[in-house]
């Protein structure tokens, strides 16, 4: 509209948009690099952004807001058989599985000297037992699991033995059945505590994030409700007696009713809730190859205690990337532009101005790297 070219020059390098292309890119690097720091592994930028948007946060049970550090409290022989001979058959069909319960059991047919040998052939259904097959004659077999793995292959369980069960579950004692072919040979009972940074980093979640909390697990009624007890879970947000598929469902029902939903847990046990879950968070303490694959972000260290640090760095972020976007991005550009539409700015002044906003994205950005742990 002047005809004055060196307007138009200054126009054209103030209006380059290096601020809105770096304003996510620098801010997004920036906080990985921080979280990596706190011991928090993120296999990408969208799932930091995806954390500052959830609003629902589920748990599995075992290993997540227990320790997972079981330790075999008691075997209970039935029918005639010894001792060390239910525990043994136990610890074979065990021997080779992943989860802390298999590892409790064969730690203490170790530590009694009893020789353990993974049993050959085995069928596994998870979130229920484990069923040695031996010659194709499934009826003759071992079995563990819970009741409804009993349930399931035709092991009745009778009344006196249920109703000692849920004595001790009572307890806060956790029991998985033997079987050989469909006659019951015995329990085994275990004990597991909440971990000590879960009920801090819960309230924190709640308190501080306005999430709401529940928690998935395969347990029975009565062992849950203990730790969810201790850890001011409501009745109606404990989940129990859950497979992998129910934990699956559930986490896709909330998705479908419009909340956005993290799940954390620790097991093969929780790859279809990890997996469909806007955000799946794994912890790391233990070498579990699928929930460290399928999971999105990886707590390595101090257990539960990052997680309301992540989602208080991802919230941060995302206030990053929008001030980046709207401050330098659109009000500092759009300051420049009038500026060298009016002739106030020659070219090198533009430029000078140009790259000054674009230095303040990265700063501003960089102040991630020093993001303060709240807690």
């Amino acid at each position: 509209l002047t005809g004055d070219p060196y307007r138009a020059v200054t126009m054209l390098i103030v209006g380059c948009p290096c601020a809105f292309v770096l304003a996510t890119p620098t801010a997004v690097i920036a906080a990985l690099g921080r979280a990596s720091k706190r011991g928090i592994l993120v296999k990408g930028g969208k799932y930091l952004e995806a954390c500052a948007k959830v609003d629902v946060v589920a748990f599995d049970k075992t290993g997540t807001l227990t320790s997972g550090d079981y330790r075999l409290s008691d075997v209970i022989p039935l029918d005639g058989v010894a001792n060390n001979d239910l525990l043994r058959h136990a610890a074979r069909l065990e021997a080779s599985a992943e989860h802390p319960i298999a590892h409790a059991i064969v730690a203490e047919a170790t530590r009694r000297g009893l020789r353990v040998s993974a049993a050959p052939n085995m069928r596994r259904e998870a979130g229920l037992g484990v069923t040695e097959i031996v010659d194709d004659a499934e009826s003759c077999a071992w079995r563990i699991g819970n009741e409804r793995f009993l349930e399931r292959h035709g092991v009745a369980i009778p009344p006196p033995t249920v109703e000692k069960v849920e004595a001790l579950r009572e307890q806060g004692l956790s029991a998985l059945y033997l079987a050989y072919g469909d006659c019951l040979k015995g329990i085994l009972t275990l004990e597991d505590q909440a971990r000590p940074e879960a009920e801090p980093a819960l309230e924190a979640l709640r308190s501080t994030h306005s999430q709401a909390t529940i928690m998935l697990t395969g347990d029975a009624r009565t062992v849950a409700a203990r730790v969810a007890g201790e850890l001011r879970f409501e009745d109606a947000d404990v989940h129990s007696e859950s497979l992998p598929e129910d934990k699956y469902a559930h986490i896709a029902a909330l998705q479908e009713a419009g909340r956005r939903v993290c799940y954390v847990g620790d097991g093969a046990n929780d790859g279809p809730a990890l997996a469909v879950a806007t955000v799946g968070v794994s912890i790391g303490s233990r070498e579990n190859t699928v929930a460290l694959e399928t999971a999105d972000i990886v707590l390595m260290k101090d257990g539960l205690s990052g997680l309301p640090f992540l989602f208080n760095l991802a919230k941060t972020t995302t206030r990053t990337i929008n001030q980046n976007l709207i401050l330098f991005g659109l009000l500092f550009n759009a300051g420049m532009l009038y500026l060298s539409a009016s002739g106030a700015l020659t070219p090198i002044m533009g430029a000078l101005g140009h790259n000054l906003g674009s230095v303040a994205v990265v700063l501003n950005s960089a102040r991630l790297l020093r993001f303060k742990d709240a807690a």
